[in-house]
């Protein structure tokens, strides 16, 4: 005997596929850990060696915008497990301080509105951060973002720093 589908079931068995590919593709659960095959699976974090540096050559040959930085507090390193092989995204976390004329172009130039750091930012550098409101806008970050850079950038509203808070490959 010969089975004949019908226009109804083969509707529902692709709507029933149909939603298992939407749900294989949603987003993870905010939060540190998440539950995938009964297994808890850690996200990303900044892996480094905790060292605090202060040279500006390697920022400024990242960020041709920052070529006439008077000081940079800094650090940087990888995301997630060394031990796990593949491609590595790299951060960098720092604190600049400009000139004058060109931390006021900046907060002119763009609207930028009082917006918190990311959470990830690197703790050992919150006390370097000066006092003042952290002003940003998606403006700001497409100014430093660039190539496989992308860039969370604050300005501080008091004194002349910028903060700068980037992923790349």
């Amino acid at each position: 005997m010969k089975k004949v589908f019908s226009v109804n079931g083969l509707r529902a068995a692709h709507a029933l596929v149909f939603t298992l590919c939407l749900s294989a593709c949603a987003p993870q659960a905010a939060g540190d850990e998440n539950l995938r095959g009964g297994h808890n699976v850690q996200s990303a974090t900044k892996e480094g060696t905790s060292e605090v540096r202060h040279e500006l050559e390697p920022l400024t040959k990242r960020f041709p915008q920052l070529s006439d930085a008077a000081s940079a507090t800094w650090m940087s390193g990888t995301m997630g497990d060394p031990r796990v092989p593949g491609p590595s995204t790299y951060w960098i976390d720092a604190i600049v301080e400009l000139p004058v004329a060109e931390h006021a172009e900046l907060l002119n130039a763009v609207s930028a509105t009082e917006r918190p750091l990311p959470d990830d930012f690197s703790p050992l550098l919150h006390a370097a951060i000066p006092d003042g409101q952290l002003r940003t806008s998606s403006e700001l970050n497409e100014r430093f973002s660039h190539g496989k850079f992308v860039c969370k950038v604050y300005l501080v509203t008091d004194g002349q720093s910028l903060v700068l808070s980037t992923l790349f490959q």
